[in-house]
């Protein structure tokens, strides 16, 4: 249950938030988008689950159509 929480966290992250696209070598400020992005992908999470919302939808939904950075 744990793995599959944590993968759900990563996948927010990387739908969401776009932390796939950071490189962390040669971006300035690299690791405090990722910090930020895992941080707000978390409380995403949380919500999600208080309001009792598939996640697996909701991130399905709003996925890739933004980008933070």
């Amino acid at each position: 249950k744990k793995r599959s929480t944590i993968e759900k966290i990563f996948k927010i992250a990387k739908q969401v938030y776009g932390v796939k696209n950071l490189h962390v070598y040669h971006k300035e400020g690299a690791y405090w988008k990722i910090f930020i992005g895992f941080y707000f992908s978390c409380l995403l999470y949380q919500d999600l689950k208080d309001e009792k919302i598939n996640v697996d939808r909701a991130v399905g939904l709003f996925g890739d159509n933004t980008d933070v950075w």
